[in-house]
């Protein structure tokens, strides 16, 4: 075994860059507080008589003047309809209900729940009540105004519950404001109005016009209005229903885009959007003009349009999509109507007084079109565009059940498709190519009509599959 020897200057040195600690004695005397409380943060002022800020009048209303952070630490009753339950006049303001509720128990009609004229508020966690009431659709007005009425910027309601209101559950006239994670119900005119903001994973049920009108809507639930459920610049990921047992015209979601959501109306348009409508479901109920979707000027993608009378979608260009119309409203009921293009897509109108399975304008390609009462797919026959030489039809299956002479594929070019038809020719167009078509036995029509046809055949007769 090795003996490992030290020398002098060695353990000097080890002595030197292991030097001993100080004292272990802990000082005399309890510990000190570390950190500070949440009221030494940020006060917390009680809404009570004599707090600073606060002022409560004969009726129990309570304005508040200073910047600060507040809260409610009862139930707040109102019996008075002369004065607002909470009056903000100050910016810079944050009030916690604290889970209570302010209450108006009195006759007639009242001001309103909470109003805000600052800028910079936040109301929050707790509840606004009030007298006005909903039986079968019909309102009886009273109580508050405004559940909560604000006209500075930048204001934001979160966590709050306003049941009864005569004219809207929450309203915001100014810019940047958010409503979020509230609830509204049984409000006589509008559930909540945020014109220049956002209202996100909020529900609105009962109201007498519209559910919310806002900049931007994003997770929300909409039921049971009589007017246009959601109205806004962008929604996604939300249900705007209008009242199914009424017999309302509204759209249930109007806007300029609309993605992931679900609109439904008793007879006006499901989804009504000025651009683009993406991954969604448009519905309207009962025999109308009323469309599941319809996008004025743009696209509806990989999206189900449903109507009861009009089109099931109605579209500048449809791609990936489903549309089916029961409504025999002739060419106003087509399963999907497009003005430009149809791709991958499948239509059907099913009434025997319907129109087109698909109805597409210079292109229908790799879709299927069915109809009872008009042709399968119809793409601007020879002559009828604004350019006069019609639409093209590739890829694509059409068929017809109508009795009278329509065809299961009408166009001005056809190619690499197929096309049935009880009444009328399996395919009719001027030029078609590596197309098949057939006609029914009991028809008028051929399997193929044609001015030009190529690596194609026609079948008669026989009976559509």
């Amino acid at each position: 075994m090795k003996q490992v020897v030290l020398s002098i200057a060695a353990a000097s040195t080890i002595a030197i860059a292991f030097p001993q600690g100080g004292p272990l004695t802990p000082p005399a005397g309890a510990p000190g507080p570390t950190m500070k409380t949440l009221d030494e943060i940020e006060p917390r002022i009680p809404l009570l008589a004599g707090s600073p800020g606060v002022a409560i009048d004969a009726t129990g209303g309570i304005t508040i003047s200073q910047s600060g952070s507040y809260y409610l630490t009862a139930n707040l009753m109102m019996s008075s309809a002369s004065s607002d339950g909470i009056r903000v006049q100050a910016s810079g303001v944050t009030v916690d209900l604290g889970g209570y509720s302010i209450i108006f128990q009195g006759e007639g009609f009242g001001a309103d729940g909470i109003h805000l004229s600052g800028s910079n508020v936040t109301i929050q966690n707790g509840h606004v009540v009030s007298t006005t009431t909903m039986d079968d659709g019909i309102f009886g007005l009273g109580g508050f105004r405004h559940g909560v009425y604000g006209t500075g910027a930048n204001t934001t309601v979160r966590d709050l519950t306003v049941r009864g209101a005569r004219e809207a559950g929450i309203l915001f006239t100014g810019s940047g404001a958010l409503v979020e994670a509230s609830s509204v119900s049984i409000i006589g005119v509008e559930g909540i109005v945020n014109s220049n903001g956002v209202v996100e994973s909020c529900t609105v049920r009962w109201t007498g016009g519209p559910g919310i009108v806002a900049a931007t809507v994003v997770g929300c639930d909409v039921r049971d209005t009589m007017g246009i459920a959601i109205f806004a610049d962008t929604v996604a990921d939300s249900t705007g229903r209008i009242n199914s047992a009424s017999e309302s015209t509204a759209t249930g979601i109007y806007a300029s885009i609309v993605k992931n959501s679900e609109g439904i109306s008793p007879r006006g348009d499901g989804i009504r959007v000025s651009q683009i409508v993406v991954g969604s479901y448009g519905q309207s109920l009962r025999g109308n003009i009323g469309r599941g979707i319809v996008s004025v000027n743009g696209s509806v993608i990989s999206s189900v349009g449903k109507s009861a009378g009009g089109h099931g979608i109605q579209a500048l260009n449809v791609i990936s999509s489903n549309g089916s119309s029961s409504g025999g409203q002739g060419d106003s009921s087509s399963g999907i109507f497009a003005g430009g293009r149809v791709h991958g897509s499948y239509g059907s109108a099913t009434a025997a007084g319907g129109g087109p399975g698909i109805s597409g304008g210079f292109l229908v390609s790799e879709s299927v079109g069915r109809s009872g009462g008009s042709h399968g797919i119809m793409a601007r026959p020879a002559g009828t565009g604004p350019d006069g030489f019609g639409g093209i039809v590739t890829g694509s299956y059409g068929v017809s059940t109508a009795s009278n002479f329509r065809h299961g594929i009408y166009a001005r070019v056809v190619s690499q498709s197929m096309g049935w038809a009880d009444g009328g020719n399996g395919i009719n167009a001027e030029f078609v190519s590596h197309a098949w078509g057939r006609a029914a036995s009991g028809g008028s029509g051929d399997g193929i009509n044609g001015v030009i046809v190529s690596y194609s055949q026609g079948e008669r007769p026989v009976q559509h599959p």
